[in-house]
């Protein structure tokens, strides 16, 4: 496992709103090897007041 520091904003899109990651794209894909059409799993919880994600490739 590694981590990764990242950031995201809220996107308000009209109809719909998203998170949308604003920073670390790339280490990201590059560190778990990821190919497009590949399916991942993001997992995500709290540690005091801070928010984790986990990432598992399917």
């Amino acid at each position: 496992m590694e981590e990764t520091e990242i950031n995201f904003k809220w996107w308000d899109m009209h109809k719909n709103s998203i998170y949308v990651l604003t920073t670390s794209c790339n280490s990201i894909v590059k560190n778990n090897r990821l190919k497009v059409e590949d399916l991942v799993q993001l997992w995500s919880f709290r540690v005091n007041s801070t928010l984790c994600f986990v990432l598992q490739k399917l």
